[in-house]
């Protein structure tokens, strides 16, 4: 599965708030601080970006973007094998859970939406393709 991450859009959203485009685009929205420190454009562009600092595994570094752990909840406690194998333990250890793609296009749109100042229509069916992997078995 990091594969399909690493390959995505995800995995370079900080990355994109470096650019100058981010840089004009946050300047334009009148953002007290730049693209790549603003609250405003965190919030969607790197994974727990509201957490307490204090809550952050040592090692977190929100230049990875858009991780896992953004849609699936903070993986310290389930990130093993020995529980990842288990849907019924990782679920138990914290693993969020979507019932089925509505559920998952649902969160999508916490940050695929108008409010982005770079927003184009989503289309949950074109985008889950880019980052599909395994569904909830029913």
């Amino acid at each position: 599965m990091a594969e399909i991450w690493e390959k995505s859009k995800h995995a370079n959203a900080y990355k994109v708030l470096e650019s100058e485009e981010a840089q004009k685009i946050a300047k334009e929205k009148g953002l007290k601080k730049v693209a790549n420190e603003s609250p405003e454009c965190l919030e969607c562009h790197v994974t727990a970006a509201k957490a307490d600092t204090k809550l952050l595994e040592q090692g977190y570094d929100k230049k990875e973007g858009v991780t896992c752990e953004a849609c699936h909840g903070a993986g310290s406690a389930y990130k093993s094998m020995a529980i990842m194998k288990d849907k019924a333990k990782a679920i138990a250890a914290g693993l969020t859970e979507y019932k089925d793609e509505k559920a998952i296009d649902a969160h999508c749109v916490t940050c695929h939406n108008e409010k982005s100042p770079t927003y184009k229509e989503f289309k949950f069916a074109r985008a889950w393709k880019a980052v599909a992997h395994l569904l909830p078995k029913k």
